[in-house]
């Protein structure tokens, strides 16, 4: 016997048999399908963060073996995030998944947002089939997505991203509920609409898993001969907005002390090439490690043996909560943030790490050196961000609320 139906579409986040570990709709779906309901994710073919096709095989069977069903649709290839190739593709998927929606008879919708396109149609189809829809906000599209349009270009803009606004002001004012992973993301949603159902819960970290793979991995700098000293440990997408120029910058101050640092950068992305470069340049290539994208428990481990994580953004970043930060506080590492807004105050309140100035190559320098030079003060730290980790920021605790969203919504349709 099948519970209510859910419908995810989501285009962009990692599926079973891609990663070891689980992105926030991988997570959210298995847990929605252990507590009865029928559940079918409306997904891209093509993988935005690999960059290939998908292995549909062992989707499909890891999928099963997990209480759901995966529906792929074919998607245009787009090689770099800003491209106007992308805005095309997202069009495409947007309408061929609505499509696919219509076919099915669900009682709750989730659609993410980006794209903005994929969240509009499928509030209005959910509708038409007498569901309730809920629009998962993910980022500020399009603002975040303006900022890197071409210069030259930005005369453009108000053609390229009207549809865009206009589909994300339709569908923030039609769903039955938003949820956001940030509070300025559900805030900006509030603009069109809103209803005491609305909530944040943020991407989280499942501790257990974090756990699990940290004791289960290596730690990658095991292996590498020589004195590293003080390691500082940097992950995610090197791209323009990561500010990793200031990041080789610091390092190149800090390695005129004693004792040295090494910088590990596990990740990679379209500024690894001109980051090599960059360190070759400030003579700094011995003491940074390029690991570029790893498993989950050699990320794990390596990070949980770090002295200090490095959160840095470029000034004017949109982004509210990267992915990274929730495995640092995992890990019990002490963080130098250069993020503003709601990351930074949490920073700030629970003290679990320094801010700094973004682009401050000499404020970052410092906030690490204040933490390299005073043990207890790291140590406290650390284990500041371990306890925020599982006081405010774990799966099991976060996405309880979504399910009791989906099960409030679904019992009233």
């Amino acid at each position: 016997m099948h519970g209510p139906r859910v419908v995810i579409l989501n285009p962009f986040d990692p599926l079973w048999a891609e990663e070891q570990r689980e992105g926030r709709y991988a997570y959210l779906a298995r847990h929605l399908a252990e507590s009865g309901f029928d559940i079918t994710w409306i997904t891209s073919d093509w993988s935005h963060r690999l960059n290939r096709p998908r292995d549909r095989d062992a989707i499909h069977a890891a999928a099963e073996a997990r209480g759901a069903q995966i529906v792929f649709v074919e998607t245009i290839p787009y090689e770099t995030n800003e491209a106007m190739r992308r805005l095309h593709s997202h069009a495409r998927f947007a309408k061929d998944a609505v499509r696919v929606l219509e076919g099915l008879s669900p009682q709750v919708v989730i659609a993410s947002s980006p794209p903005p396109q994929v969240a509009d149609g499928a509030v209005r189809a959910a509708h038409r089939a007498g569901a309730a829809a809920i629009v998962d906000v993910q980022d500020l599209w399009p603002t975040e997505f303006r900022r890197f349009w071409p210069r030259g270009l930005k005369w453009l803009n108000p053609l390229v991203f009207w549809r865009m606004e206009a589909a994300f002001r339709r569908a923030c004012r039609d769903a039955d509920a938003r949820v956001a992973v940030a509070g300025a993301y559900l805030a900006d949603a509030h603009r069109f609409g809103q209803t005491p159902r609305d909530l944040v819960v943020r991407l989280g970290v499942d501790l257990e898993a974090f756990d699990r793979a940290a004791e289960k991995g290596s730690n990658l700098l095991a292996a590498h001969p020589g004195d590293l000293g003080h390691v500082l440990f940097w992950g995610g997408t090197v791209s323009r907005d990561s500010d990793w120029p200031t990041v080789v910058d610091a390092v190149r101050l800090l390695n005129d002390e004693k004792p040295p640092v090494t910088l590990a950068v596990l990740g990679t992305g379209p500024g690894e090439a001109a980051m090599r470069h960059r360190c070759r340049q400030k003579g700094i290539e011995r003491c940074v490690r390029f690991f570029g994208w790893q498993p989950h428990d050699a990320y794990a481990a390596t990070l949980r043996q770090s002295a200090v994580a490095l959160n840095t953004w470029v000034s004017g970043s949109t982004v509210a909560f990267p992915n990274r930060v929730f495995d640092y506080v995992a890990a019990g590492v002490p963080i130098v943030n250069s993020l503003t807004g709601e990351f930074a105050d949490l920073v700030e309140a629970e003290r679990v790490g320094l801010n700094c100035a973004a682009g401050s190559t000499d404020g970052l320098a410092e906030a690490v050196r204040r933490l390299l030079a005073d043990d207890d003060l790291r140590l406290r730290m650390g284990r500041n961000a371990r306890r925020l980790a599982e006081h405010r920021l774990d799966r099991t605790q976060e996405y309880r609320r979504y399910i009791d969203l989906c099960k409030m919504l679904a019992a009233a349709t």
